[in-house]
Parts: structure tokens; C-alpha cells; sequence
């Protein structure tokens, strides 16, 4: 939905205990004419479709946020002061259709947004 659109993924690796993915936003894209004009900021509930399309994205299948224990926003993710980040995303426990994660979006000393969460895999 967002992907190769509002952000690209520019690495993705993947352990058994880490998911690190690099992403890049796309400065002009017109979310950031409204939200908000002049002060442009990526909005949080993009940070956390991003953070599940990128989960789909190393899985290669479809999710759907089950539950959200904990979101933090504690930086405000702010084009063009930055452009770039990187999720860390430690899988929990992934078992039948579920997976336990907790992750982080961020540059350098950033933290830009602090997740834990279940995600229920969906067939598509």
C-alpha cells in the first residue's frame, strides 16, 4: 500500500533473532502537502503500515495487527531534517498464524517509533 510509493526499502536482512531493514522516504509525496504544509511529518499510523509491510515483506505474507500492547512516538519523523531510517524488528515468538514482535524505527540516536505488538498472518 505505502511501499514504492510513499517509502522504498533499501536493504533487508534477516536472522533469526533481527529483521533490520533500511528504508528511504519519498520527500514529495502529497501526504506531506496536508500533514502538514510547510512543517511536513510522516504521520504515525504510516510508521506502523510501514512497519507491516516491511514485516511482509521478509515473511513473503500477508499480516493484519491483531493487538498493539505498546506504541511510542518519540521523535517526530520530519522531511527533509530526515529522509531515512531503520527498522529493528526481534520476532518474539511466531507460532501458527501468529507472530510476537517488538521493533523500533530510527536513525543514528532517533527513535522515531517504539512497537510491541501481535500480528495474525491472513491468507490472500
Amino acid at each position: 500500500m505505502l511501499k514504492n510509493k510513499l517509502f522504498y526499502i533499501d536493504s533487508l536482512e534477516q536472522g533469526d533473532d533481527l529483521i533490520r531493514c533500511a528504508i528511504h522516504i519519498a520527500e514529495t509525496h502529497s501526504i506531506f502537502e496536508g500533514h502538514f504544509p510547510g512543517q511536513p511529518v510522516l504521520p504515525g499510523v504510516c510508521m506502523l503500515e510501514m512497519l507491516k509491510e516491511v514485516i511482509e515483506e521478509a515473511y513473503a505474507s500477508s499480516f493484519q495487527l491483531e493487538t498493539a500492547s505498546s506504541v511510542k512516538f518519540l521523535t517526530m519523523f520530519a522531511p527533509p531534517q530526515f529522509t531515512s531510517a531503520v527498522f529493528e524488528i526481534k520476532p518474539i515468538v511466531y507460532a501458527g498464524n501468529q507472530l510476537t514482535i517488538n521493533a523500533t524505527l530510527k536513525f543514528e540516536q532517533h527513535v522515531f517509533l517504539k512497537f510491541n505488538g501481535i500480528y495474525k498472518r491472513v491468507s490472500s
